[in-house]
């Protein structure tokens, strides 16, 4: 800068410590124009160029330096985002969140999924609608289920079902069955039928061959039926059953 500033072109150099983008150490130079600098601008100058005074000396002035960008928002989390994704705004969402019940705030957010669902042109500003149930409670809409009492409902039906479809194999168990059991005894002939039920009425418990006895031929027919069933389950290796109807 010595010659520069022996010829006059500058009048001053000033130095500040500073450092580069990297953090490493580095110098700002600041430069004064002297007489020479400023006589050829003014000749510059006169002769039509475009430069003003203000930005001359801009060019010799040190640049500020940047101010930081502030850091973005955080995203929103939890009941602020369930709110923000149904429309709701970032600054009332998160004034909702602060003061209101999370309970009451996920229940008119259901309410709202529901009508969505349902009744979507019932609505025409889903947020705002939000909001204002939450701030006031609105009272569920006619026909509407929480998600709890719909996952009850649907239990108790699946468990009706469920019994239903027990009671059906039961019943159609026991009739295939019985008809093994009348193929069986149908396909005996008359001495193996008469042999098979005596065998069944000596092994019929004693009390039951005492009621046998006892009966009345009607009832004696029945029982004898049911002797017969008895054993003939025992023969095809069938499980035991009360009251099932024999041949």
């Amino acid at each position: 800068h010595a010659p520069h500033l022996e010829s006059g072109y500058l009048a001053r150099v000033a130095f500040e410590a500073t450092t580069d983008r990297e953090g490493r150490p580095d110098w700002m130079m600041a430069y004064t124009p002297g007489p020479k600098a400023q006589a050829e601008f003014q000749a510059f100058t006169r002769k039509g160029g475009p430069v003003p005074r203000d930005i001359e000396l801009a060019l010799f002035e040190p640049k500020p330096k940047p101010k930081p960008e502030p850091e973005p928002a955080p995203e929103p989390t939890g009941l602020e985002k369930e709110l923000v994704d149904r429309g709701v705004t970032r600054s009332v969402a998160a004034e909702l969140v602060r003061d209101f019940p999370a309970d009451r705030i996920r229940h008119q957010v259901e309410v709202v999924d529901w009508l969505r669902q349902t009744q979507p042109k019932r609505v025409k500003d889903l947020g705002a609608y939000l909001a204002e149930a939450i701030r006031k409670d609105f009272a569920p809409p006619a026909g509407f289920r929480s998600r709890a009492e719909r996952a009850a409902a649907e239990a108790t039906a699946r468990a009706e079902r469920d019994r239903q479809e027990q009671a059906r194999r039961a019943t159609a168990r026991a009739q295939a069955e019985q008809d093994r059991i009348w193929a069986y005894w149908e396909a005996l002939p008359p001495e193996q039928r008469t042999a098979l039920d005596a065998e069944a009425l000596a092994g019929a418990a004693p009390a039951d061959r005492e009621e046998y006895e006892a009966a009345v031929p009607s009832v004696r027919r029945m029982l004898r039926t049911a002797f017969r069933a008895a054993l003939i389950r025992q023969r095809l290796g069938l499980p035991a059953a009360k009251g099932q109807e024999g041949p």
